[in-house]
């Protein structure tokens, strides 16, 4: 639906891409030099709602970048087989509704998470492969059942909430929250690889336990 080669900035508008029931349809195809933010707004698709080959890989300016609005597919929500590449997403909600084996997001280059939350009713969560490497620091990873059959899908598979199934590092610490309300047996955290998985758990003060 749309196809971005520089800069591209969605501030409140729907992408509707839903019209067929093909899970390679996609909402955004992010090129090779592009770079695309999400403000606000929606992507629905059938399919992957961002396919991402940009490789550009900072903070400041990332291949994309989720600040707000919501992405709800029925295959990946972010597909980046860009490396580099950066997917950064410090707000917004990301759901895959479909019982597939397709994860939520899907990335080959690099993943830092902030804040946003990221909703799986699907396969995996977020999936790092190959040397991908991913730094959650904060925002909200679920695992739970999609309970909305206007989707044409109701129910759960198996599959981590965050997986590291290659060889690069993945770190998690702040006011990151992962967790499977799901109702079934899959792992929160699985590094399925030679890969690693950094946990930091911050401890509150008495003052922070205190205000909540």
């Amino acid at each position: 639906v749309l196809s971005n080669y520089g800069v591209m900035t969605l501030n409140g508008a729907t992408v509707d891409n839903t019209f067929e029931d093909n899970v390679y349809e996609r909402g955004v195809y992010n090129a090779p030099a592009g770079k695309f933010v999400m403000n606000s707004g929606s992507i629905l698709t059938s399919g992957i709602g961002i396919n991402n080959i940009g490789t550009a890989n900072t903070t400041s300016a990332p291949a994309v970048k989720i600040a707000g609005g919501t992405i709800r597919t029925k295959a990946n929500c972010i597909y980046s087989p860009a490396d580099p590449g950066l997917v950064y997403i410090t707000g917004g909600t990301i759901n895959s509704t479909s019982c597939t084996s397709k994860a939520t997001i899907s990335v080959y280059g690099s993943i830092n998470m902030t804040g946003g939350t990221g909703l799986d009713q699907s396969g995996v969560g977020i999936n790092l492969a190959e040397s991908a490497t991913g730094t959650i620091s904060g925002g909200t990873i679920t695992k739970a059942q999609d309970s909305d059959t206007t989707t044409g899908t109701n129910g759960w598979v198996s599959g981590a909430c965050f997986q590291n199934s290659g060889t690069g590092t993945a770190s998690i610490s702040g006011s990151a929250i992962i967790q499977n309300n799901a109702g079934n047996s899959s792992n929160v955290l699985y590094n399925a690889s030679t890969g690693t998985i950094k946990i930091t758990v911050v401890r509150e003060t008495r003052a922070q336990e205190e205000a909540r």
